[in-house]
């Protein structure tokens, strides 16, 4: 992938949830997909801000460090 821009982030976050969202979270019975989800839709349903309901879906990026550009 090319540098992280405004203009190429969306996709790459996009490939990121693509490739690898599937994946077991921690034992838990939902993907780790499905846990950034209802993180970001537990935000929203509460009226938080747009940030923090991006910050609530991205909390759990960390997971895919492997996907991260050097």
């Amino acid at each position: 992938m090319t540098e992280l821009t405004r203009d190429t982030i969306i996709p790459f976050i996009g490939k990121i949830f693509a490739e690898g969202a599937s994946g077991e979270y921690l034992g838990e019975p939902v993907s780790i997909g499905e846990h950034m989800l209802q993180g970001a839709l537990l935000a929203e349903e509460a009226g938080a801000r747009e940030e923090v309901i991006a910050a609530a879906l991205l909390h759990d990026i960390g997971h895919f460090t492997h996907a991260f550009p050097t």
